[in-house]
């Protein structure tokens, strides 16, 4: 193990934005895309990563008079992710873009979605968060501002919805899994430490993502699809 020193202990506050980038089945990048990516600022409610585990079991070895004889318990295997992202919008272009479903257009206007056909496999997506890190009362200083994290390889469908009253919230189901060949991602921006071959990654950063800057601004909202740009080298 490297040794290394820390900026701090910070907390975690606040889902601040949110990213998707279509890959190739192969997990590699598309870039450039036109519309290949998505960028939500504003309409997340809340995402969370669940883990899926074999192993972890014990064996027990009882003796003749009913004790313990021996014991040995194998540990938890992660194979894999799922989770759920909760939005406050219909974003249409970003539930297109994570499920595949169609989107539907009338004079280059966006005004709703099919869902998947379910015969189709989901696209495979890069996720990306950002959330604040937090030093006791206040945010914490550069360039230690923001946590971004990635899930290298997720699928998506919608998820079960109730209509009633109040406001209602628009639910996303995703798994997940590894990907060796994500690299620095589809907007160069995930550390070349980063394997691919878990399930996440997350790093301290500076910024999140301007929605009024190129790339960013292709659509003028702060949300809905922006271009994938070019990929550097990797």
């Amino acid at each position: 193990m490297p040794s290394t020193t820390l900026p701090g202990c910070y907390g975690a506050r606040n889902l601040v934005a949110i990213r998707a980038s279509r890959l190739n089945a192969d997990g590699t990048r598309i870039c450039p895309n036109e519309d290949g990516s998505a960028y939500t600022v504003g309409g997340q409610i809340s995402f969370d990563v669940r883990r899926n585990t074999v192993g972890g079991n014990t064996d027990v070895l009882n003796n003749g008079n009913g004790g313990v004889c021996n014991t040995d318990t194998t540990p938890q295997i992660v194979t894999g992710i799922n989770g759920t992202l909760t939005l406050c919008v219909f974003d249409f272009q970003m539930i297109e873009l994570l499920t595949g479903a169609r989107l539907l257009v009338d004079g280059g206007i966006g005004y709703g979605f099919e869902e998947a056909d379910p015969q189709d496999d989901p696209p495979l997506i890069e996720f990306h968060w950002w959330i604040k890190m937090w030093d006791g009362a206040s945010q914490a200083p550069t360039p230690y501002t923001y946590m971004q994290s990635v899930a290298v390889a997720t699928q998506w469908r919608l998820g079960d919805q109730t209509f009633g009253e109040n406001a209602l919230t628009v639910p996303l189901l995703f798994t997940g899994k590894a990907n060796e060949n994500i690299v620095i991602g589809t907007f160069d921006d995930i550390p070349l430490d980063v394997q691919g071959d878990g399930f996440t990654a997350g790093w301290a950063t500076d910024t999140v993502p301007d929605p009024n800057v190129a790339p960013y601004s292709d659509n003028g909202l702060t949300c809905g699809y922006v271009d994938s740009p070019a990929c550097s080298a990797s």
